[in-house]
């Protein structure tokens, strides 16, 4: 016999440093004890060799930054040049103008030049660039004075550089040994005046006599010119200054902070006919160690005594012959480094897999974490020897790395740390399984594996493609190398078993096929599915058949037991095991699933699927949770709706009215994350003449949530039908003319008596719903005047 039923459902680096040398010169030393010699145990916490760092060190005395960034070294300050023009200026001398001589009324010129030294040291000679010359040579001699200050248009104050200079009556560069040296500091400002000490005293005529240098009239406005004609004039004159060879020279860097710090590390790249006190003291100048350097290399200082975290370093030069040569790259705190560490790995080794997305976590720590040098550490994950992530920290935490894995089969990973200071070092490596094989069991029994039968196996994508086809005799199906979390449709074939098809979405969810024997009474359903939502095409519509089976893990569980695309016609046929309860569930390629509820197989048949039950109403695009219950002649419907799949046990109870005990579904739904899930129960018998409730509860998102309607039995009218107009108007004389029967003296009573006759009218459906309200207040009305009377008020 074979029947149709149908049902309806809806349900983040630093720099690494080479910091030795072991091959270095030896050291000469007033104290060998406090040089030690290199090792590589130790690494540079801070350094300076770069040219800003030289140039900002607390002290510079007769030394110079020569180069630019990492290419910069500190030099002596071996005599050198510097123009006004050429250093001050643009470099170009536009103008000229009067350096010496008199003017044509027979007066002597003087003349004052600003500028600011960008230079420390002596200046023992002047050079000055003659340019153009004016009337006679008459053996004019001038006076060169400098003064500390700008130029104010007073003469012959402050040092007389050179008395009574004699100029060459010429073009050209004209150098002036000084009497007297002058010494300047970087930065300050000095004004050299010329005075010319004599004239020709003639008066008429042109008799203009002068020597004339270049100036520079773009050189901004530290560089001023004077003289009595001109005034004060935005110009630098051509002069330059030549500054004497230094006996000494100090050096004092900028601060190092360093917790630990152990040696001093000093790299002299040139030196020769001078010699260097070198000085490792706290920043409160407490001398830590010290050492005369005389050869080139790295030193190194001792600091064994100090655990504080400042220090600076100090050289104090001394020139020992007449050529002297200095040369130094950098200075450096070194310190003991430690490795960084990596605990509490997870997974554990061995560890079997249970999800595709594994959460690979590391606490790194390092114990120059804290220190005033710092560290940072790069943690970087590697799966199978391939590097899959990192990440980089400054401080003790955990490092977290989520990976997809989706091969099965045997995996390994390891953790490599790097630190900042070039220290490497990796994790043991360890081994994770990710499941790999498909176990083939029987569906009836104790479920045992199915290992005495040959099985022709085939697996295929939804579309078509096959991904593999084997034989088996164990009951295992190997699928290392094939990624296990994607969704296959599998097909098994035995002898003395019934065919099966199941979709397995991964083997992370379920990694057993069931079989049924041929020797087990069973019936042959076909699915139809039946969609008038236009969201469940058949094409690509899948059915998945659940039963509730006592697992090898234990307990009872819903697995997948047969499922497949509905395909082309629309329907799915499988042999299930007769009088079993199964569950239905309905999915589409967007995802949306309806479970359909319970099906029991009692008889073959053709069962039609409706994800979506007729009268009930959801909104599918809501944010939240949403539910309906709809009762139409004989059936009451139910449907519950999760956006979020967030409802892992929902319960459904429908009983009568006012009569608990007279329950006709009681039904809890386990394990599945519902999206939807819709109930249909029909009524028989006196069944349809009663009203009926609706409850449910539900864990969603570990919150119990739950609701309650009742369904009434529908109306039935208590006369033979009339036409509404007619209803409405009998009513409203009948009441008119009862509410006239009674005089002042039972008015009360007569109030009362006309509201019940409208609420009888109401209830039959003679008069409009809307009268209902004003009927319920005519009647509370009516008794609170019957109460106000019987207490004689």
């Amino acid at each position: 016999m074979t029947r149709q039923r149908t049902i309806r459902a809806g349900a983040l680096a630093a720099v690494v440093l080479a910091v030795l040398a072991a091959s270095a010169p030896p050291v000469a030393s007033t104290d060998a004890a406090e040089l030690v010699q290199a090792t590589d145990d130790y690494v540079v916490g801070s350094k300076h060799d770069t040219a800003t760092d030289l140039q900002n060190a607390q002290t510079l005395t007769n030394l110079v930054v020569d180069g630019s960034g990492g290419a910069a070294d500190l030099r002596l300050d071996s005599g050198y040049t510097y123009s006004v023009v050429e250093d001050s200026g643009d470099g170009a001398a536009e103008g000229s103008r009067t350096l010496a001589g008199d003017n044509n009324d027979g007066e002597p010129f003087t003349v004052e030049m600003q500028t600011e030294s960008t230079r420390s040291g002596t200046v023992s000679n002047l050079s000055v660039d003659v340019v153009d010359t004016f009337g006679e040579s008459y053996g004019m001699t001038v006076d060169i004075y400098a003064v500390q200050e700008a130029p104010d248009g007073s003469t012959g104050e402050g040092t007389l550089l050179k008395d009574n200079w004699e100029p060459a009556f010429s073009t050209g560069t004209q150098t002036i040994q000084l009497d007297s040296s002058l010494d300047v500091e970087t930065g300050e400002t000095w004004t050299i005046e010329f005075v010319t000490t004599n004239t020709d005293a003639e008066t008429s005529g042109d008799n203009d006599d002068q020597l004339r240098i270049g100036t520079d009239d773009d050189s901004g406005l530290t560089d001023w010119y004077w003289n009595p004609e001109s005034g004060f004039v935005d110009s630098g004159g051509a002069l330059t200054f030549g500054f004497s060879q230094p006996t000494s020279a100090t050096y004092l860097s900028q601060q190092h902070s360093v917790t630990g710090g152990e040696q001093a590390m000093i790299n002299i790249t040139s030196l020769s006919d001078a010699s260097i006190t070198a000085t490792v003291q706290t920043d409160s100048g407490t001398v830590l160690n010290q050492s005369t350097l005389s050869s080139t290399g790295s030193h190194r200082l001792s600091l064994a005594s100090y655990s504080g975290d400042t220090v600076e370093v100090k050289f104090e030069v001394d020139v020992t012959g007449s050529n002297p040569v200095l040369e130094l790259a950098d200075e450096s705190i070194l310190f003991t480094n430690h490795a960084p560490e990596a605990s509490n790995l997870s997974p554990q080794s061995n560890a079997q897999l249970s999800e595709s997305s594994t959460e690979f976590s590391a606490d790194i720590s390092d114990k120059e974490f804290p220190t005033a040098q710092g560290d940072s550490v790069t943690a970087e994950l590697f799966v199978d020897n391939q590097s899959v992530g990192s990440k980089t920290v400054t401080s003790n935490q955990t490092v977290t790395i989520t990976k997809e894995l989706t091969e099965g089969g045997e995996h390994t990973y390891h953790w490599k740390l790097s630190d900042s200071y070039g220290e490497v070092t990796s994790t043991s490596t360890r081994t994770l399984s990710v499941p790999s094989e498909v176990t083939v069991r029987s569906v009836v029994g104790n479920h045992s594996i199915i290992d005495n039968q040959s099985m022709n196996i085939s697996a295929r994508l939804y579309s078509g493609e096959l991904i593999f086809q084997r034989n088996v005799s164990n009951g295992r199906i190997d699928l290392s190398n094939v990624s296990v979390d994607r969704e296959y449709i599998l097909s098994v074939r035995a002898d003395g078993y019934y065919q099966r098809t199941i979709i397995i979405s991964s083997i992370y969810e379920q990694s057993t096929i069931y079989l049924l024997p041929t020797d087990t009474e069973a019936v042959l359903d076909v699915f139809r599915l039946n969609d008038r939502t236009g969201k469940y095409p058949t094409e690509s519509s899948k059915l998945v058949i659940k039963r509730a089976l006592n697992t090898t893990d234990g307990g009872l569980e819903w697995v997948r037991v047969a499922g497949d695309y509905f395909g082309a016609a629309g329907q799915f046929k499988v042999q299930l095991q007769q009088d079993r309860r199964y569950r239905l569930v309905i999915s589409n390629s967007q995802g949306d699933t309806r479970v359909l509820g319970h099906y029991s197989t009692d008889i073959a048949e053709t069962v039609v699927l409706n994800p979506v039950p007729v009268g009930v109403s959801l909104d599918v695009n809501a944010s939240t949770y949403n539910w309906d219950a709809v009762r139409q002649n004989d059936t009451i419907s139910f449907s519950y709706h999760d956006p979020k799949n967030e409802t892992t046990q929902l319960h459904v109870s429908i009983y009568e009215q006012g009569n608990a005990s007279n329950v006709v579904l009681n039904q809890t739904y386990l394990n599945d994350p519902y999206g939807t899930l819709s109930v249909t129960q029909p009524l028989t018998g006196t069944q349809t003449n009663a009203s009926w409730v609706v409850e449910w509860s539900a864990e969603r998102n570990g919150e119990t949530i739950s609701g309650k309607v009742m369904t009434s039995s529908p109306r039935e009218p208590l006369v033979p039908e009339l036409a509404d107009w007619i209803k409405h108007s009998l009513s409203i004389t009948a009441v008119i003319i009862i509410g006239g029967l009674f005089t002042q003296l039972n008015a009360a009573v007569g109030g009362v008596t006309t509201a019940i006759v409208g609420g009888g009218f109401w209830f039959a459906g003679w008069l409009p719903n809307a009268a209902g309200g004003a009927i319920a207040i005519a009647l509370l009305l009516s008794v609170l005047v019957k109460g106000a009377q019987a207490r004689g008020l």
